[in-house]
């Protein structure tokens, strides 16, 4: 008889760490990451998460939704992720937020992984263990600022960064122009955090398209897509949406009838786990579209990603969040940045593993269940 689900458990970790800000229009938000554990009968236990960004506070509503989409899965064959998965999201006209199932799905298949003694991108059959990684910069407060950390990522070896400039469109669209001066050889990447109007996106659309900008992120919010169309239209730049909105396949497969965008863009575990970033990737090659996943986050998050990202090699960057160290809260073989590359961890499943005690002591809020 296959495994079943006996044990879930989930921890809300609230660390305290530097808090950045991503846009002047923004406070610095509070990271949660949400901690998923699910062990099965034989004792496997594989373990998956997610980040929720809230402002004043952490958030315990990720954990509290996860409580309500564990508890009608024990006892359910572990290996059965496509049942699984089903069960949690379908409610009829009422869909299960995806995070919660996400990092159920990404703890699954980390266990799966694991009991099979290899790491997840090659259990997805994935050949290739490294990618390219770009530095993701938060808002600094001005040029000079900007240039000291690009100037030391680029001597780390970075072959592209990412900046996350005010908010204010002339303002933005100076500082690329400027940095681009100075750092010629440095790829540009531009994140609006979906910020601008479709005026003031246009703008920074066309400065980006003078320094030769790698992709232009979330100019608008990602709900907009005829302001996508309508900016796409304007300028040379690829567009893609953060991706942070978009919670179904079938979502982006109808968007890409008229394409707002020029890639697609995502986080596994928001997307729903595993199981539909296999879809979604199955999309983009049938439109042969890149897949830029937002690595951007906590251990559990880094890993999930990147995984996805090798296993199908629709991804052209690995997303480092920049300082590097307050990211690796927890973990005690974190995933690190390399003279520009990002080598996959060698360990089975998502090879990470979590320092219980630092886990612990951050702890908001946690939950275990069991099967009768």
């Amino acid at each position: 008889m296959s495994p079943t689900i006996r044990r879930i458990a989930a921890a809300a970790v609230g660390p305290d760490i530097p808090r950045e800000r991503y846009t002047e229009a923004l406070d610095a938000p509070y990271t949660t990451t949400t901690i998923v554990w699910v062990e099965d009968t034989e004792g496997a236990v594989g373990m998956g998460g997610f980040d929720a960004d809230s402002f004043g506070d952490f958030d315990l509503t990720g954990l509290e939704q996860v409580r309500t989409a564990a508890r009608p899965l024990l006892g359910r064959e572990a290996d059965d992720r496509k049942a699984v998965f089903d069960a949690i999201r379908w409610h009829g006209v009422n869909p299960f937020p995806p995070a919660a199932a996400g990092a159920i799905d990404v703890a699954l298949w980390d266990l799966a992984a694991r009991r099979a003694g290899q790491p997840l991108f090659r259990f997805l059959g994935g050949t290739r263990d490294e990618i390219p990684a770009y530095a993701s910069v938060p808002t600094l407060p001005d040029l000079e600022a900007y240039l000291g950390v690009l100037e030391e990522v680029v001597e780390l070896g970075f072959p592209a960064a990412k900046l996350h400039a005010s908010g204010d469109p002339a303002r933005d669209a100076s500082l690329h122009r400027a940095v681009h001066e100075r750092l010629p050889a440095l790829a540009l990447i531009h994140d609006a955090e979906g910020v601008y109007d479709l005026e003031g996106a246009i703008e920074v659309g066309r400065a980006l398209d003078e320094t030769g900008c790698r992709w232009f992120e979330a100019p608008l919010s990602d709900f907009d897509l005829e302001g996508y169309r309508r900016v796409r239209a304007a300028i040379r730049t690829p567009v893609v949406a953060a991706g942070d909105a978009v919670w179904e396949v079938r979502q982006f497969r109808e968007a890409l009838g008229d394409p707002p965008w020029d890639a697609l863009r995502s986080e596994v575990a928001h997307l729903g786990g595993v199981t539909p970033a296999i879809a979604l990737c199955e999309l983009a090659t049938e439109r042969d579209l890149e897949v830029e996943w937002v690595s951007y986050g906590m251990p559990l998050v880094q890993a999930a990603n990147l995984h996805v990202m090798l296993a199908f090699d629709r991804s052209s960057y690995y997303e480092q969040a920049w300082p590097a160290e307050p990211w690796e809260f927890g973990a005690i073989d974190p995933i690190r940045t390399t003279g520009g590359k990002v080598v996959a961890p060698s360990g089975p499943g998502l090879g990470i593993e979590m320092d219980p005690d630092a886990v612990a002591h951050a702890t908001v809020g946690a939950f275990e269940l069991l099967a009768p």
